[in-house]
């Protein structure tokens, strides 16, 4: 691919498994082995969410949780950026009723935070994706009731290059009747 020898310009081919991720043919995830069901395809083509829900993190409330995108999983995607092979980092968060979830999200990289509704199929469920370089990302949700499945929150780079550290605060307040 991208191969002419003639003038110096020479691409290796891909190779799935090598834990390598080669977008340019087409890989979203590569996790070092050619296996299915532990969140990688074996051809390395997709993420597969079901293996991958189960590692996201459960979210911690009202404290600053402290975490990098670096090695993280690929294949999540979202409104707000267009690239999917970019390192991503979960959590997990059933709201217990009720209320309003805000999540604010610091970073010195262009990180953007993505809530989904359903984990297993987070680009048909996105609630909210914000991606605002150098500045605080804040997203509010409100609930009526409680979700019947857990929300993903996702921190996730905009772009290829854009993995590091980041700063994540989460809080829920009830909603108040009358």
């Amino acid at each position: 691919m991208f191969s002419n020898p003639v003038v110096g310009l020479c691409w290796p081919d891909a190779v799935c498994g090598d834990g390598v991720i080669d977008p340019v043919s087409g890989e979203v995830c590569d996790d070092g082995n050619t296996a299915d069901g532990d969140g990688c395809a074996a051809d390395c083509k997709a993420a597969e969410f079901e293996p991958l829900c189960k590692l996201a993190t459960p979210l911690t409330l009202d404290q600053d949780i402290k975490g990098t995108t670096v090695g993280g999983p690929t294949g999540y995607g979202g409104t707000c950026e267009t690239y999917i092979v970019v390192p991503t980092r979960t959590f997990s968060f059933t709201p217990p009723g009720p209320g309003t979830l805000k999540l604010d999200l610091a970073s010195d990289k262009d990180l953007d935070l993505v809530v989904v509704g359903d984990c297993a199929d987070p680009n048909a469920s996105e609630l909210a994706c914000h991606s605002t370089f150098g500045s605080t990302e804040t997203v509010s949700l409100d609930f009526s009731a409680a979700p019947a499945k857990p929300l993903l929150v996702q921190v996730r780079g905009n772009a290829i290059p854009d993995v590091g550290e980041f700063t994540l605060r989460a809080t829920f307040t009830d909603a108040v009747c009358g």
